[in-house]
């Protein structure tokens, strides 16, 4: 007799069991148990036949059940006792692993998709990886769509059939690209999770083609100089407010993208020179470029316009509001007053980028344009200028870009033409700075 049978307290049997004896195993109104030695045994229920082993752990006596009948054969159910004696001779607690396992389980369930998805929120914020308008987009959608209907969801039992009607309800109520916004979203918190070792799979990394998005059309672009001067003077003679004729002004002249240009501060602003940061620019998450502007007379004139209204200690240059200063324009605020004024369909904020690299490569001569002027409004950059915005190369790159920006400048906005200073109107200059002096 082992010293694991006496402790145990199971004498072994004569013979061991046999796969027919455990068949053949008779369910009774009382429970009774079969040894097969070594501390294992089945124990025969009403119900049930379940295979159980007796084990011993520092002077304690215990039993745990390995698995039932006929779903855990003999063999297998001798197999994971000698597992088991093994383990508990190498040093190993069953009880104490089963309470740390039965604790990370509770501890799982405790975070809910809300409680994780808030924390990834803002570690992204802290670390820099997202603009504010980005941050703001992205809670404005957690809490739209996602807290709702599964928030209070442990982040380890969500499934894609969690998921997939919470998109479709999205869908429905915001449109495909919203709904497929907040599918990427779900992704990207969902792969923080699986790094952490909080879920094992990611249940919303399967669910790309649930949406199908419709192809992308161009956006409306005007082409020929005369077109475009006219989108310019048909604004700027509207009722929109000075500070958003301002902005579209700029943007005009720049071709960066609306949401760039909107959200231009001032410290951004280096004489003629505007740099934007690379956590403004559109990209990938790490591999985003900061951009260099080199600013033509005419947009110094609009910065001297907008400087000259500023209240003291402003953030951004086209701030949405005298009050408040430090918040820029929303996002739909110039592309809903250009369709107001234009018409849908014409020309829209996005589309100078085309309007102004149309233009002003079919008035260049150049050699290379065409890949300087994509290179100036952050679009592709080709082989030949790669390293066009590197700082360290920036008067060579001044040389390059400098006149192009100009010509662009004085095609739009040729000799004669109003300055920025008079769409302000009677508006009181509140601190007039003339940046290009400065400059």
């Amino acid at each position: 007799m082992s010293a694991t049978d006496n402790q145990s307290g199971y004498r072994p049997p004569a013979k061991p069991l046999t796969q027919s004896q455990v068949n053949a195993a008779k369910h009774k109104p009382d429970i009774y148990r079969m040894s097969d030695g070594k501390g294992l045994y089945l124990e025969v229920s009403p119900r049930q036949k379940a295979w159980m082993v007796a084990y011993t752990v520092r002077g304690k006596h215990h039993t745990k059940i390995l698995g039932k009948h006929p779903a855990m054969s003999l063999k297998e159910a001798r197999l994971a006792r000698e597992l088991l004696r093994h383990d508990v001779s190498m040093g190993a607690d069953p009880v104490a692993e089963a309470k740390a396992a039965k604790q990370e389980r509770q501890e799982s369930n405790a975070r809910t998709v809300q409680g994780e998805a808030l924390e990834w929120h803002a570690s992204n914020i802290g670390s820099g990886n997202w603009s504010t308008s980005y941050a703001t987009q992205t809670m404005q959608r957690l809490t739209a769509h996602v807290f709702p209907a599964i928030g209070q969801m442990p982040v380890a039992g969500v499934r894609p059939r969690d998921i997939l009607p919470m998109l479709r309800a999205a869908e429905t109520k915001s449109g495909k690209h919203q709904a497929d916004n907040v599918r990427m979203h779900l992704v990207a918190l969902f792969d923080t999770l699986v790094i952490a070792g909080l879920v094992e799979i990611n249940p919303a990394s399967g669910l790309r083609k649930a949406i199908r998005l419709p192809a992308s059309e161009k956006q409306p672009a005007v082409g020929t100089i005369e077109e475009a001067r006219d989108v310019l003077r048909r604004f700027e003679t509207s009722n929109c407010s000075a500070m958003l004729k301002l902005l579209h002004r700029f943007g005009a002249l720049t071709g960066l993208r609306p949401t760039e240009v909107r959200c231009a501060r001032w410290d951004e602003i280096d004489g003629s020179v505007w740099r934007i940061p690379a956590g403004r620019m559109k990209g990938a998450q790490g591999k985003k470029k900061a951009h260099t502007v080199f600013l033509s007379p005419q947009a110094m004139d609009v910065l001297e316009a907008a400087r000259s209204v500023a209240p003291a200690g402003a953030v951004y240059v086209f701030p949405g509001h005298v009050e408040r200063a430090h918040q820029p324009y929303g996002r739909v605020t110039l592309p809903r007053q250009l369709a107001l004024v234009l018409g849908k369909g014409v020309h829209v904020a996005h589309g100078w980028r085309a309007t102004m690299v149309t233009i002003t490569g079919e008035h260049s001569d150049h050699p290379q344009a065409d890949a300087l002027l994509q290179a100036m409004i952050a679009h592709r950059v080709q082989d030949g200028v790669a390293t066009l915005y590197n700082r360290t190369h920036q008067a060579r790159n001044e040389r390059k870009i400098r006149p192009l920006a100009e010509l662009w400048a004085d095609l739009l906005l040729p000799p004669g033409s109003p300055s920025a200073h008079s769409l302000l109107g009677n508006r009181k200059p509140s601190n007039i700075v003339q940046l290009r002096e400065a400059a």
